[in-house]
């Protein structure tokens, strides 16, 4: 039988992958061996082809085996153990694959590995490749690179998934999760997920139905059956459940041990390795931490521990990460920013040693970011004082000058005896559109009523407006939160005291930003000098 019957191993790394989501993340060589018999239509006739003569593979096997190698080079698959086999977070986001590309980076590494074992390779070897492809230090060598969880649920509801699949087959399981992903819709027909109550009912029939409605009351409505994907990764790939003889699922000690502790060792050592204590670490590094402003960190972090390269897949995982931190009230986040609070500084004073960067330090910069928390409270507090006190007209400049600051073009006061509930007309850029606004300043010490928001919207078309902002010292009563974005009126912005008061500090208004530099021990920059002088040594 001519060999050119077979696919390449190349050819099968696609179908491979589909192999693995067809069961969920995660397949025996088996199954795999089969999926992709049946995706490429391989003839009976080549699929018996012999390796070799004597050999108890047939090529095809054969070919597999070298197909497995380089997804996992990749990082695109992980061995669980003997014969099993797991989809990384990258192998879940990059579909479809360029297998030439696999294929030219896998040789590159494994070339570099064979001539570093030959002494043939120069002492940083791993600057010679590209960033994508750059090598872990040592220690990460040993262990291989981390896998992060692609999806990271909320604790709480892995938690409510491990209950509500204990007992339940494991066929069963990925039968449900298999009947939800064939009708994930098209970019043009899309399909609504968001109401369980609604969809599993008109969607799903059988022990498919009744799995899902199980899980969903389980969770007590929290965890949609839909995306209980990342659930599933991560409770296998942490062996908090796994399958009985009878493929049963049931959760494992670890598993109990992780639904009886919020915070704990095992706990701790699941957000060691998920990235979540580094991502901790880099929030309380900083007063305020946008997202953009954790991705530097968090992105190095990446690209040398785990297997995640991306720059997109990168921010979904820090997204997700931030979220979970959010979830366990370890972190506070007003829109896109974080800040670390104190249950958080505390975890990680606790367990910052677990983290596999220089974590010894994360006491005393706690120490630090306390000091600096209770400093920007007092400064706060000192501004807030300072505006109740300010004339009105001084008031409304200091809102005119933010406006400009925020990115407002052409910020004019409008005339006070015209002004009907409007003090400021600016215009801003939304997309490729710019949008007239008008605002209103209101230096008060109380909360601000309906008739204010009313006077304001009413003015929108003498100024040829299209939206608004009340801007206040002060508070908005209820009636103004629930009219401020009415279906069919113009929207509202408001802007309260404490927002007022975020603002001025983001863009130092009023007040000054210091900045304190202090020094951490680097043992890594005194390595160099150590391997060039052994380099020396032995040329």
């Amino acid at each position: 039988m001519a060999s050119n019957a077979l696919p390449t191993f190349d050819a099968m790394m696609q179908p491979a992958l589909e192999a693995l989501r067809a069961q969920g993340g995660q397949a025996t060589n088996g199954e795999i061996y089969a999926y992709v018999i049946q995706a490429l239509e391989v003839p009976a006739p080549a699929v018996q082809q012999p390796h070799r003569a004597g050999s108890s593979l047939t090529e095809l096997e054969y070919r597999l085996q070298w197909t497995r190698t380089y997804l996992r080079e990749y990082g695109l698959i992980e061995n669980v153990r003997r014969g099993v086999w797991r989809l990384t977070e990258a192998g879940w986001q990059r579909t479809p694959i360029d297998r030439k590309e696999v294929v030219r980076v896998v040789r590159r590494r494994m070339a570099a590995r064979r001539a570093q074992e030959k002494g043939q390779a120069p002492i940083f070897a791993s600057a010679q490749l590209s960033r994508r492809e750059r090598r872990p230090p040592a220690s990460a060598q040993r262990d291989g690179l981390r896998s992060p969880t692609p999806f990271l649920p909320a604790y709480a509801n892995a938690r409510s998934f491990l209950h509500s699949l204990d007992g339940v087959p494991a066929a069963s399981y990925h039968a449900m999760a298999s009947a939800i992903l064939e009708q994930r819709g098209t970019p043009q027909e899309q399909v609504d997920w968001s109401d369980p109550n609604a969809w599993i009912a008109q969607r799903l029939d059988g022990p498919e139905r009744e799995l899902a409605e199980h899980i969903w009351s389980t969770s007590q409505q929290q965890l949609n059956p839909r995306y209980t994907h990342g659930c599933w990764y991560f409770a296998t790939k942490h062996d908090l459940l796994a399958r009985d003889r009878e493929d049963i699922l049931r959760i494992t000690s670890r598993g109990r041990q992780f639904m009886q502790e919020e915070v704990g060792p095992l706990v701790a050592e699941l957000d060691a390795y998920e990235g979540i204590l580094t991502i901790l670490r880099l929030v309380a590094g900083q007063e305020t931490a946008r997202r953009g402003d954790l991705l530097p960190g968090y992105g190095e972090y990446s690209r040398t521990m785990t297997t995640l390269q991306s720059d997109a897949v990168i921010k979904s995982s820090l997204s997700e990460r931030l979220r979970n931190l959010a979830d366990r009230a370890l972190v506070t986040a007003q829109g896109r920013a974080y800040e670390v609070t104190e249950a958080g500084l505390a975890y990680l004073e606790r367990y910052a040693s677990l983290a596999p960067e220089e974590a010894t330090a994360a006491s005393k910069e706690s120490d630090l970011f306390r000091l600096a928390r209770a400093v920007r409270e007092e400064v706060r507090g000192q501004l807030s004082a300072h505006l109740l006190e300010m004339d009105a007209l001084i008031f409304e400049e200091l809102v005119k000058l933010l406006l400009e600051e925020m990115g407002y073009d052409n910020v004019m006061a409008t005339a006070p005896a015209t002004d009907k509930g409007v003090d400021l007309v600016g215009t801003i850029e939304l997309g490729i559109s710019s949008v007239r606004e008008l605002i209103q300043a209101r230096r008060h010490r109380g909360s601000i009523n309906r008739p204010a928001l009313d006077q304001l919207r009413g003015s929108l078309h003498r100024f040829n407006a299209v939206r608004g902002t009340i801007i206040t010292t002060g508070r908005f009563s209820k009636g103004v939160e629930d009219a401020a974005f009415e279906r069919g009126a113009a929207p509202i912005t408001l802007i309260d005291g404490e927002k007022l008061l975020d603002l001025l500090l983001e863009h130092e208004i009023g007040v000054r930003k210091r900045r304190v530099d202090y020094f951490e021990f680097a043992p890594e920059k005194l390595a160099q000098l150590a391997a060039h002088e052994e380099s020396d040594a032995t040329a």
